[in-house]
């Protein structure tokens, strides 16, 4: 009797499974012909170049698909970790990544052809576009012109905004404290300052914005993100998710800039913000800032990044705010946003931060939202609110945490969620408390 051959899509879901196990996809790809080629799809699906003190895959990667070509196809996700090193220059210290000396990586990149995502980080230091040397510059933007290229997350970089306009397809933009440049000079086709013009291989113009769909701004401690220029060379008109992290002026201009661009295609707005004071000029900007009426999910975190810097107060300007925006559209509708249907707040604290969460008890915002949700006709979808308290604390013993805020804090919220039947979550609660505490105050553990 002749062997039953098992059929490819179970045979795909099988190797699927094995995505992470690198080492059984390994010995797959041994076992048979047709072993080898699902093996190798899933093998070469995602690959991270970066440095090591033992080798680096840049050029052994490149000499495979030299020799290779069928596997270049395959690579779907390509993320390139800059590994800077410091050297000394006479008596100054310098940073230095491998992506400035790696003859290999220019070409290695020329060959990619079906990529959907890109992922550079540098996060140690800023990588600046114009400093790439000539040959990276257009292998980087023949790659930002493949068709298939739909996400790109850039890490501490430093770019012409004209780069992303050769991404036709763009669909995810992700930055993570870059400067995106979009002045008039970076803008335009031919940019000077870029050593790729030299080369021959200058910016070409595209025939429409790519249409991006979820963005990502995140300023970090230090550095500067200026994205309010992206608007003139990628479309944010039909923007579904947006997610911001930090609370300094430029942030919640972004903030104002992007919503107003899409006031009926954002569905998801997801918001980060660590403690800290935060000046006038930056609340009179918040204050400005209205919903979308085509908002579906709000989410806002509160974390601390800076868990030693003791002299920081807590930051809830931004939670009065979304009580301030839901109020007055429900005063001015009757209801919030019509597709509005989930709040989430999410307070996060590590280590010793109980004192700085200490004002959130008593904050007037509470009685307002808890008005709000108890009102009978503002809420039409409207299906839950989620509240959040992820903490994590070493310095302060348990009881003086509970005696402070955690307590009197999710008492509160016990209150909201009994009155509106929310779905209260007091979970991931490092302190060694027994869930049954949390239960017994109306909490729901995670």
């Amino acid at each position: 009797m002749l062997p039953t051959a098992i059929p490819y899509d179970i045979t795909a879901a099988i190797f699927h499974e094995l995505q992470d196990d690198r080492p059984a996809l390994l010995n797959c790809s041994t076992v048979c012909r047709a072993f080898a080629v699902i093996s190798q799809t899933q093998l070469f699906r995602s690959i991270c170049l970066s440095s090591s003190k033992k080798s680096l895959l840049c050029p052994k990667l490149y000499r495979l698909l030299t020799h290779s070509s069928h596997i270049a196809p395959l690579i779907r996700h390509l993320t390139i970790w800059a590994g800077w090193r410091r050297f000394t220059e006479g008596t100054v210290l310098k940073p230095v990544s491998w992506v400035f000396t790696e003859p290999t990586l220019a070409p290695l990149l020329s060959m990619l052809s079906d990529l959907k995502s890109l992922d550079i980080d540098s996060s140690t230091f800023t990588l600046d576009w114009y400093k790439l040397p000539p040959d990276l510059q257009s292998s980087l933007l023949r790659l930002f012109q493949t068709p298939t290229l739909t996400s790109i997350d850039l890490k501490c970089m430093s770019m012409p905004g004209s780069v992303f306009a050769q991404a036709a397809q763009l669909e995810n933009l992700h930055l993570h404290e870059c400067v995106v440049d979009c002045s008039e000079a970076a803008l335009s086709p031919l940019d000077d300052r870029s050593s790729d013009s030299a080369s021959g291989t200058a910016l070409s113009t595209t025939t429409r914005k790519p249409t991006i769909k979820s963005f990502m701004g995140v300023k970090g401690c230090g550095k500067i993100s200026r994205t309010e220029g992206l608007t003139t060379v990628v479309d944010f008109t039909r923007l579904r998710e947006l997610a911001l992290r930090g609370f300094d002026i430029d942030t919640v201009k972004n903030a104002g800039n992007l919503m107003r661009e899409c006031p009926s295609s954002l569905e998801v707005l997801r918001w980060e913000v660590s403690m800290g004071s935060v000046d006038n000029e930056t609340n009179a900007h918040l204050s400005c800032l209205n919903l979308p009426p085509s908002l579906r999910v709000l989410e806002v975190t509160f974390s601390d990044w800076h868990p030693h810097l003791d002299h920081q107060v807590g930051n809830w300007d931004i939670l009065a705010w979304v009580v301030h925006v839901l109020k007055n559209h429900a005063l001015q509708h009757g209801t919030v946003p019509s597709n509005f249907e989930e709040l989430s707040f999410k307070f996060v604290a590590m280590f010793h931060q109980a004192a700085r969460f200490y004002d959130l008890v008593s904050l007037k915002a509470w009685e307002e939202l808890d008005g709000l949700l108890t009102s009978s006709n503002a809420f039409g979808n409207f299906r839950r609110a989620t509240f959040t308290l992820a903490v994590k604390f070493q310095a302060f013993s348990e009881g003086d945490m509970n005696k402070q805020w955690i307590i009197p804090l999710t008492k509160r919220l016990a209150r909201l969620h009994a009155r509106q039947a929310l779905f209260l979550s007091a979970g991931s609660l490092h302190t060694g408390t027994d869930a049954e505490f949390w239960r017994g105050i109306g909490a729901t553990p995670v």
